[in-house]
């Protein structure tokens, strides 16, 4: 009885997915923040929780107030892995756009504000505030470009495996729809 009304399927792609995004950035965070490999995996594993977490409080904040197609649709996807196509196909794509484009920006603010609290606990001080980097090594002497700020690395780093991260999984979901279809 609880396994119909309980979405453990659900629950446990959800725990696959936040294991692939903590996988695909930690070699990100740790290259960019220059930090050491066990650091990477927990920044990793706290802002990507965290991030999931604050989604689905918005979710559950936000699910009275949408249109009651919307939200049939939500609750056939999240029960059944799968959207009930009637006369609505293309408002559902547009939501689905949309929702995508607010959950990228939305967890990259919330993790990024993680790493500063983070950061704000531990009570360290950040890695050198910049590193020169050289270019053009083959023709010209190396250029000495302007220095980096911890805060545009950290923000870069963050930008970067979000985005991978939420490829990556964009990928995987492309690839479990085809699978459910068959």
């Amino acid at each position: 009885m609880a396994s119909s009304v309980f979405p453990f399927r659900m629950m446990l792609f959800q725990a696959l997915l936040l294991v692939v995004a903590i996988a695909v950035e930690t070699p990100i965070l740790q290259r960019s923040l220059q930090i050491s490999p066990n650091l990477s995996v927990q920044y990793a594993a706290i802002t990507n929780l965290l991030s999931t977490l604050s989604g689905w409080f918005v979710f559950f904040a936000i699910q009275p107030v949408l249109p009651p197609s919307v939200t049939r649709q939500l609750i056939s996807f999240i029960f059944f892995d799968q959207f009930i196509f009637g006369q609505n196909r293309d408002s559902i794509y547009l939501w689905l756009i949309v929702a995508a484009f607010f959950m990228f920006f939305g967890a990259l603010t919330i993790k990024i504000q993680t790493y500063d609290a983070l950061q704000f606990i531990r009570e360290e001080k950040p890695p050198d505030e910049s590193f020169e980097e050289a270019a053009y090594r083959y023709r010209r002497p190396p250029l000495q470009l302007l220095p980096f700020s911890m805060a545009k690395r950290r923000t870069t780093a963050f930008l970067r495996a979000n985005a991978l991260s939420f490829s990556v999984i964009s990928l995987l979901l492309l690839l479990r729809s085809f699978v459910l279809a068959d």
